[in-house]
């Protein structure tokens, strides 16, 4: 399994998505990613049947086990790739692998085999082979795969997602049968390449690290004397794994280097693609960059021949433009907007590199990545400036110590009169900006006649690519917030957004904003919605949006204080949020990719009612400035108006793993930061009745409320609170009949420690019902009942009224007569089951629903109530004795699960024919491997087969659709799920 994607792809991807699609499939692949470059004649050697010594590595294979590596899915036992190039760059290569099989995650990632080939660089599938595959059970017995009746050849459709059809991109797919976790496979490659990418060089990149241990591996390179290896690189070296050697053999030249106990990689959330960052081995003939540059310049300039009516759209789009860089924008845009983005490569030179005719790209009006780089530096020149194309890698910058000829995109470039180049990708048709801020911070390299060396694309600063924020608005003495708020859309903030509200529907913009502005103000309603400009791919407009909206209980009264919610849509908005990218890890081993510097700039002006104007205390933020990142934020009240001004921006493309530590402390200040509230002063109530007749329009008011704080260190605290309230009509009485206290588990912890209801007459109302742990407060009152765990998920009972959010107590309406209960429960978490019983007092509930059944809840024992009621249980289940009640309802999760699952299993054996579930996993993420993957093992445990199909994030939907086409033709699946994160 050696996916072409594993090395940079030749430049006909769109950008980023393909070097996601070369990242995901890296991390499916094999640790040994092995490349092709160019390769050798004469007489072949063939080893069809393999090279290593089998029982030597069988012998090895038995210490593969789940005991010594536990954390391995696969483990490479032993591998040898055997290459023999000649000095016009063609070459052979055969690659011999035994692996073992640890889990079913590892099985499913062999049980397709695929090896990728290009025409015209092989032939076809004889230049492309898997002449050997073979299983070894655990008992020693061999199992040879058929392969030519478990293989097929097929277009690789991975670049249709981005508009390129190229029918000459192949992949050779065998499928392996019977394969079950603890057997080894042993399957041997083989590729001839009879057309070299650059003629006379060979070069190579070889991953000696990866997502599976390595317990032996080795390289073998023949080379022709008078061509030798003339750069050699080791990188990221796991020290003491690798050793080399050189043997000159007559006319040849043979070079070897062989790893063992090589541990496996562990990758990191956005971190650089694998093969990038582990153990590698670069080697090339190339003698320099520049001998790079001027390949390029030679294979694009004969398909740089213009026509008189490209001479005249030159001219009518510059007429009248004096200044050099609005002359360079006209052309640039007409080649993004009026250009699109398609292709169909058949290149017969070098496929993936060689651009069409600029004539015929210009006629046809469409064209790829490289296609229409040589089109604007055609009509560059036509207007008089010195125009190249240029090679970028998009994704981490090359190794400059060792030439290589492989780049994943193409874009233009113009020689300014210092030197210096001005590079343009006209491939965004969105595109605002010459060069994106994606392609900051990559390694490109100019095609020149004379030759130049290998560059790194600037950075622009954060301060260029900001998302500006302007609210204002105004605050009245009920809490409703009534405010508009302007978004400026800058540098990468314009083209990512632009892009996304292009596509959209008006429906879809409006609910995008909704979901902010609700995010930001819980129950806040959008008014009114509208976008500059009219025409979205306007681009020499810039992109705007003004939302209107109102919220109510923006305003928190207590006491003689009040606390203000300001409406800081940055938390929501921007891609300063997006580019931080998943930051859970406490300390990396890896970078951290942000892609570009940006930021959020936001102001929030608000107008305060007159009893409100007298600032309380307002927070104090905690600034940072650094050359990484930079965060501030500023409270203000002056003339009646409270004020905010937060800014925010990433300054890097990249954290090293001792920056990510700073990048980890920053945001814990700003999440500490965005927590505080502005408290104001309510005015002081005037007159001798204790200010009565001031609120005798008030529903409630305060009678005290005190406040405690024990600072424990720099990031912890612990608050205590009393609040007593006088209920004044009824209005009031059903707007305290709740306590709300809302926090938020991950870092807080709410404990109820007393309360109580007394009647006017000064009677208690309530009672206290006891717990058996302290730590866990449960009581009820002529309100309701209420309780929370903290120390486990949280817990809510409520009774005759609707299940609260998360984190939230709630007193809802209860019986007259006080209820005593006595409290013994599980505080183990067991997942996010809710159960919902109803019954009559008097009566016993009785539980119909299937979804209770499951959960093996008995009929008719629930639980019993003197009056109508609910009762729901959310994240647990306690155990309630109410005196002359009974509860016999014992969940225990484990035994159910594993009770309802040894049902299924005896279902899908009564059955009659093997069962099947097919999953079709979309992307890269994470939390869908995870899921995909329980489904699996779920399966696997209730005797059902299961099928795993894995494919890029960037797959067209058409791709998508015809997988499931084929899945429901096929007799043997029984059902699909597909996973689209």
């Amino acid at each position: 399994m050696r996916p072409r994607e594993a090395k940079s792809e030749p430049a006909a991807g769109k950008g980023a998505a393909g070097w996601r699609r070369r990242r995901a499939l890296w991390a499916a692949g094999v640790a040994l990613a092995l490349w092709r470059g160019p390769a050798g004649a004469r007489a072949e050697e063939d080893y069809a049947e393999g090279m290593l010594d089998r029982a030597a590595a069988l012998a090895a294979a038995r210490t593969a086990t789940a005991e010594a590596f536990p954390d391995a899915e696969s483990v490479l036992v032993d591998a040898l790739r055997r290459v023999r190039y000649e000095a016009d760059g063609r070459y052979t290569e055969w690659y011999e692998e035994y692996v073992r099989i640890l889990t079913e995650e590892g099985r499913r990632g062999y049980e397709t085999l695929s090896s990728h080939f290009t025409i015209p660089y092989q032939r076809g599938p004889e230049d492309c082979r898997i002449t050997l595959v073979e299983l070894v059970k655990p008992d020693g017995r061999t199992q040879r795969v058929d392969v030519a009746a478990a293989s097929r050849v097929m277009i690789d459709p991975s670049s249709m997602g981005q508009n390129i059809y190229n029918p000459n991109d192949r992949v050779l797919q065998v499928g392996v049968a019977g394969l079950e976790p603890g057997d080894v496979l042993h399957y041997v490659f083989f590729d001839r390449i009879v057309q070299p990418r650059m003629r006379d060089t060979w070069s190579d990149w070889i991953v000696l690290e990866g997502e599976r241990p390595i317990l032996r591996c080795a390289v073998e390179i023949d080379a022709p004397r008078e061509r030798p290896l003339s750069r050699i690189l080791l990188r990221d070296e796991v020290p003491g794994t690798v050793t080399a050697a050189r043997e000159e053999r007559g006319e040849r030249i043979v070079y070897r280097w062989e790893a063992r106990q090589v541990p496996r990689l562990f990758p990191e959330p956005d971190m650089p693609p694998p093969h990038t960052v582990a153990q590698r081995l670069l080697v090339s003939t190339i003698p320099d960059w520049p001998t790079v540059s001027r390949w390029y310049w030679g294979l694009s300039e004969p398909h740089y021949e213009t026509t008189p009516e490209m001479r005249a759209k030159v001219a009518e789009l510059t007429a009248g433009l004096e200044d050099r860089r609005r002359r360079i924008e006209a052309l640039f845009r007409f080649v993004a907007q009026e250009v699109r983005y398609l292709g169909i490569t058949v290149e017969a030179e070098a496929p993936g590199y060689e651009p069409h005719d600029v004539k015929d790209t210009f006629e046809a009006r469409h064209g790829v990545c490289r296609d229409k780089a040589a089109l604007l530096a055609a009509l560059l020149r036509l207007a008089g400036f010195e125009a190249f194309p240029a090679l970028i890698q998009v994704g981490p910058r090359r190794d400059p110590e060792v030439p290589l000829p492989y780049f994943n995109h193409a874009i233009a470039a113009v020689r300014e009169p210092g030197g210096e180049y001005l590079l343009m990708d006209p491939t965004d048709e969105t595109a605002r900006r010459l060069l994106p801020s994606y392609l900051g911070h990559r390694s490109y390299l100019v095609a020149t006649p004379e030759g130049e060396e290998l560059r790194t694309s600037p950075v622009e600063p954060a301060a260029e690519h900001l998302l500006r924020i302007e609210t204002t608005g105004r605050l009245t003495p009920a809490g409703r917030l009534i405010a508009e708020t302007r978004l400026h859309f800058e540098g990468i903030n314009d083209n990512a957004y632009r892009g996304g509200f292009a596509r959209w529907k008006p429906e879809e913009r409006r609910q995008f904003f909704e979901a902010a502005a609700m995010s930001v103000l819980p129950g806040a309603r959008l008014h009114a919605l509208e976008l500059e400009p009219a025409d979205l791919m306007d681009v020499s407009q810039p992109l705007r949006a003004r939302l209107s909206y109102e919220a109510e209980d923006a305003l928190v009264a207590g006491g003689r204080t009040a606390a203000v919610t300001l409406p800081l849509f940055g938390t929501q908005l921007g891609m300063a949020n997006l580019v931080i990218g998943q930051t859970g890890l406490k300390q990396r081993k890896y970078p951290l990719l942000t892609e570009m510097a940006c930021g959020v700039s936001e102001r929030v002006a608000l107008a305060l009612p007159a009893e409100l104007a007298t600032p309380a205390e307002l927070p104090e933020g905690q600034p940072v400035d650094s050359s990484n990142l930079l965060w501030t934020i500023a409270w203000g009240l002056t003339n009646g108006q409270l004020t905010a001004a937060a800014d925010f921006q990433v300054r890097t493309v990249e954290f090293a793993p001792d920056e990510y530590r700073h990048l980890k402390e920053t945001l814990a200040r700003v999440e500490q930061d965005l927590r505080k509230l502005p408290l104001l002063a309510p005015a002081a109530p005037r007159g001798g009745d204790g200010g009565r007749a001031e609120t005798a329009a008030a529903d409630a008011r305060v009678l005290e409320e005190r406040a405690s704080f024990e600072v424990r260190d720099a990031g912890s605290w612990t608050e205590e609170r009393r609040v007593r309230k006088e209920i004044l009509t009824y209005a009031g009485k059903k707007q305290n009949g709740e306590i709300k206290i809302p926090f938020n588990p991950a870092w807080e912890d709410v404990e109820l420690a007393e309360a109580t209801v007394t009647g006017a007459d000064g009677r208690p109302l309530w009672a206290r019902i006891q717990t058996a742990d302290s730590m866990h407060p449960f009581f009820t009152s002529s309100a309701g009942v209420f309780c929370h765990i903290p120390d486990a998920d949280p817990v809510q009972w409520i009774v005759e009224a609707p299940l609260h959010a998360s984190g939230t107590f709630s007193t809802p309406r209860m019986p007259a007569e006080p209820l005593h209960f006595s409290l013994s429960a599980s505080s183990a978490s067991f997942g996010a089951f809710a159960v919902a019983a109803m019954g009559r007092l008097g009566s016993t509930a009785n539980i119909q629903n299937p979804a209770y059944q499951a959960l093996g809840l008995p009929d008719g024992r629930f639980f019993r109530l003197g009056r109508e009621g609910f009762i729901v249980l959310d994240f647990g289940l306690f155990l309630v004795d109410v005196p002359g009640v009974e509860l016999t309802a014992v969940f225990d999760p484990s035994r159910q699960s594993a009770r309802v699952r040894a049902q299924v299993a005896e279902d899908v054996e009564a059955f009659g024919k093997p069962v099947c579930l097919a999953t079709i996993l979309v992307g890269d993420d994470p939390a869908s491997h995870v899921y995909v993957g329980a489904k699996h093992k779920a399966s696997h445990e209730a005797g059902i087969d299961s099928r795993d199909h894995r494919l890029p994030g960037d797959t067209a939907e058409s791709v998508v659709l015809d997988l499931i086409a084929e899945l429901n033709a096929d007799d043997a699946v029984d059902g699909i799920l597909v996973q689209l994160p």
